[in-house]
């Protein structure tokens, strides 16, 4: 290998890894050595263990520091880059190094001892692991990546099993950050973490055997009587506990739904925009799909055409429509109840946001309405609490319950019993009632600064369209602009928006925004506006001089929650 020179610095020696890829050229300034490591050059300060290939870390990346420092530690030992029995650099020069803390270096290091890869020893350091089953030299480098495109994937699926991925990617289910505008994300700073704590403690401190063991695949049945109490009181819904299945959120509930109550090649009526992910609910279990298009009051059973009279299925949001948030009148709602009657036809009632309404009073949820259970209800803690909860209900008609509390069984075997019986307490207790009339006045006043802000910046731009429920507001965008572009744009620029026509499915008429509010503190909801009109102002500028595309899908991000 040809001797590398660095100009400008004066040379006190060099030697040459044994490996013939690695060359140590001791300079004067500072005592550093400059490490030419497969041809990249790094600094290591002198006697502190192997030189490391160059580490890249990409800050505001996805992927946490260290995690970045442990995937690409593992694999140069994986490929050999890194021998066994090496000692690795000290924390503090690493992390100079690297321009990062050294708790980073730290958690990497203890998370590849953990693995094996590495050990620690008391006074000497940090050494790759001798007795690692590596890889020959001779054999082909291991690639740990991903694939990157579904047509990078060579496995094959069941029938079913392509249903499920379908036009999905992992992006539809990252957690939504808590950026301005973020729709469907709780003010998890408001929630009362000491109350839950001590709930947590209470608990763990009384707790008896049966919550260490399996549970009731249909859920903590305390869990169970006291959610039947606050529907009842809250929702108007009269129900036997053991009509409760607790389940791990809406998700799970649908896919319960649909596994349990669809063949394929059946029909499904679906409101018009509706969540994608519920509609390849329905979809991954060979559905077909018929939307019916929302107006002001929801969907209308008069509307049905022939050919949708078979449907052995109905799906709508009554009380808060997701995602236009209006709501359907009971006159409506007792049309659909007869109708379903009629044609023995389920229908599956998602309680969205009925907790927080801001303009009038809530509805009986159409479940209370039922008099020939046909109604499936299903709510979820998610966004009344926290998601990470993983905590939903179903309730379903008496002759449905033991077949979903079976294939709860056969699926998870129920949720976790310790989160349950917190959740029992923190209703049983009152809390649940009053952190929902907590946050339906914090909720009220964030999106009051925010149609406030939106009337007064973002005139010409956006015409906000207040909802009487829910987290979020609809924001029209002028005619010619393209809502997928402005989400795009806004994602760039570290705010979320959804693109309304990402939710609709034969509908062409919509373009807009969904705008969310309850995770934005009212003090920064202002300077948020700001960056917003900055943002879009430029978009609906130049497309009121250029053809947009309203239907391009080429995006893979496109898809809304």
């Amino acid at each position: 290998m040809t001797r590398p020179l660095i100009l400008g610095l004066p040379q006190l020696g060099a030697r040459v890894d044994p490996s013939g890829m690695t060359v140590y050229i001791h300079y004067q300034q500072h005592k550093h050595t400059i490490v030419i490591c497969n041809g990249a050059a790094m600094s290591k300060q002198a006697g502190y263990g192997v030189p490391l290939p160059f580490i890249k870390l990409r800050r505001g990346a996805e992927s946490p520091l260290y995690l970045q420092m442990v995937q690409q530690l593992r694999k140069m030992i994986l490929t050999g880059n890194l021998k066994a029995g090496q000692r690795l650099p000290a924390t503090r020069v690493l992390m100079r190094e690297l321009d990062v803390s050294r708790s980073t270096v730290i958690a990497a290091f203890e998370q590849l001892v953990s693995e094996g890869y590495f050990v620690s020893k008391v006074g000497a350091g940090t050494f790759v692991e001798n007795n690692l089953h590596l890889p020959k030299e001779s054999e082909d480098a291991v690639d740990l990546s991903l694939p990157k495109t579904k047509k990078e994937k060579s496995v094959s699926l069941s029938n079913r099993g392509r249903q499920f991925v379908s036009d999905l990617s992992l992006f539809d289910f990252r957690p939504t950050p808590p950026q301005p505008f973020a729709p469907n994300v709780p003010a998890v700073d408001l929630f009362p973490h000491k109350i839950w704590s001590r709930l947590e403690n209470k608990i763990r401190n009384s707790t008896r055997g049966t919550l260490m063991n399996y549970g009731d695949p249909g859920g903590y049945f305390p869990l169970r009587i006291a959610v039947a109490d606050y529907v009842y009181s809250h929702r108007g819904i009269k129900c036997d506990p053991k009509q409760v299945i607790v389940t791990t959120a809406t998700q799970k509930s649908l896919h319960l739904i649909a596994s349990l109550l669809i063949d394929a090649g059946d029909k499904v009526l679906i409101e018009d925009p509706a969540s994608y992910i519920t509609q390849q609910a329905f979809r991954s279990q060979g559905a077909v799909l018929c939307p019916l298009s929302v107006d002001n009051n929801g969907i209308d059973v008069n509307m049905l055409d022939a050919e949708n009279r078979s449907a052995k299925m109905v799906y709508m949001t009554p009380s808060c429509q997701y995602p236009l948030g209006v709501t359907m009148p009971v006159a409506r709602r007792l049309d659909w109840l007869a109708w379903a009657n009629q044609n023995s036809t389920w229908i599956v009632e998602d309680d969205e946001d009925c907790e927080f309404r801001f303009l009038k009073r809530a509805k009986p949820a159409m479940a209370s309405l039922d008099q020939n259970a046909r109604v499936i209800y299903n709510w979820s803690f998610s966004k009344v609490l926290f998601p990470s909860l993983r905590l939903g209900v179903l309730i379903v008609p008496p002759e449905l319950v033991e077949t979903f509390e079976i294939a709860n069984g056969v699926v998870d075997r129920g949720p976790n019993s310790w989160s349950q019986a917190v959740l029992c307490e923190f209703i049983q207790e009152g809390y649940l009632a009053s952190h929902v009339r907590r946050m339906t006045g914090a909720y009220a006043a964030r999106r009051a600064i925010l149609l406030d802000a939106l009337h007064k910046k973002a005139s010409g731009l956006l015409e906000p369209v207040p909802t009487e429920s829910g987290l979020r507001i609809i924001a029209r965008l002028p005619s010619g602009s393209s809502d997928l572009q402005a989400e795009r744009a806004l994602r760039n620029a570290g705010i979320i928006g959804f693109a309304l026509s990402g939710y609709c499915q034969d509908r062409q008429d919509l373009n807009g925004l969904l705008l969310g509010y309850s995770c934005t503190s009212e003090e920064r909801i202002p300077a948020a506006v700001d960056k917003l009109v900055q943002t879009l102002q430029p978009i609906v500028a130049n497309s009121r001089y250029s053809n947009v595309n309203h239907t391009d899908t080429s995006d893979p991000y496109r898809t809304p929650r």
